[in-house]
């Protein structure tokens, strides 16, 4: 996931944490065009993993999609 990087520095210390290719993260999904459940699922573990803002070139997604927000842990 995080490939043993402990992220949660970033969240305790108030960093804003990017992190890119969200589709590339174990289990891989499309790069272009996921499913709606994968991008939340997508988004769901990243910010688990402290991600402030996620990337990726999901442009086919409609804007309630690419504008989903999620709790940061």
């Amino acid at each position: 996931m995080n490939n043993a990087y402990d992220s949660s520095f970033y969240s305790t210390n108030h960093y804003i944490l990017i992190m890119t290719d969200a589709y590339g993260v174990f289990p891989a999904i499309s790069s272009t065009d996921p499913t709606d459940a994968e991008v939340a699922a997508r988004l769901a573990l990243l910010a688990k993993d402290h991600a402030s803002v996620i990337t990726s070139d999901w442009s086919a997604k409609s804007a309630s999609v690419l504008g989903s927000l999620a709790t940061r842990s």
